[in-house]
């Protein structure tokens, strides 16, 4: 599925024909990288009745719900969501602990085994998805230059960058615990299309995040692709419109490919 909202960078004005862009950042997760079908709420249910046997005769939804609230307000912070990028693992451990406590259910042993058992599952059993490689082996081929931007602590992200051999791809790989700033900081992005030489208005960037790689992007210039992978259609009532949506990144050189609908 390719939906174009209409003439901006990366974009020509006769007839809408595709302008080959001087750069393209990517995002990893959600973007070249695929966990567990990116239903992550369905994760945590499944850590959680895995688990609940060890909080008494809490029930599982119940338990699972809590998490959910208390997760919402922990990212509603900007400092504690910076926080917790760079810090994952203590972080999902940290809402569990909450959660359980806010239930009169408090134990710390068994909210930390939760929460580390949702955290393997999320972040080491990763793939990429059909097309992904194929089509940065495709432009990394061409004149094309590309960047990855991905947020999150450098041993995590590195592991998986490492594990697909991904860096082979990329003129510049920017991780925010590496850099010390992450998206959705500008300093990120002009960072990068001033290494790679191009200007922000001849670049595009992909990503799953409609604040991280479309609103700030395109305040910058950027040709922001939202990457739709569970093709849910923008969230109702966003005032996000992205320059075009895909649920595949392997769309960008087949419209036709995987994810195309």
């Amino acid at each position: 599925m390719v939906r174009e909202k209409g003439d901006r960078g990366g974009r020509a004005s006769d007839g809408g024909s595709v302008v080959k862009p001087a750069a393209i950042l990517f995002d990893l997760d959600d973007t070249i990288l695929n966990c567990e079908g990116g239903d992550y709420r369905k994760l945590w249910m499944q850590s959680v009745e895995d688990h609940i046997h060890l909080f008494g005769e809490l029930s599982a939804d119940a338990l699972y719900q809590e998490i959910r609230q208390v997760a919402r307000e922990f990212w509603s912070d900007a400092d504690r969501h910076r926080w917790g990028r760079l810090e994952i693992q203590a972080s999902r451990q940290q809402l569990v602990v909450a959660a359980a406590s806010n239930l009169n259910h408090a134990n710390d042993e068994a909210a930390v085994q939760l929460a580390d058992h949702y955290h393997e599952r999320r972040e080491f059993n990763v793939v990429p998805f059909e097309g992904a490689i194929e089509t940065l082996d495709h432009l990394h081929r061409s004149s094309t230059k590309t960047a990855l931007i991905t947020n999150g602590a450098s041993q995590i992200q590195r592991m998986k960058i490492d594990k697909y051999e991904l860096d082979q791809y990329f003129d510049m790989v920017l991780i925010e615990g590496e850099f010390g700033r992450g998206k959705p900081d500008p300093a990120v992005y002009t960072h990068l299309v001033s290494e790679l030489g191009v200007s922000a208005e001849d670049s595009w960037i992909v990503g799953d995040n409609l604040e991280w790689e479309v609103r700030v992007p395109q305040q910058l210039g950027f040709h922001a692709i939202w990457n739709d992978f569970l093709d849910r259609g923008l969230p109702a009532g966003s005032d996000v419109v992205p320059d075009r949506i895909v649920n595949s990144i392997h769309e960008l050189i087949d419209p036709h490919g995987p994810g195309a609908r």
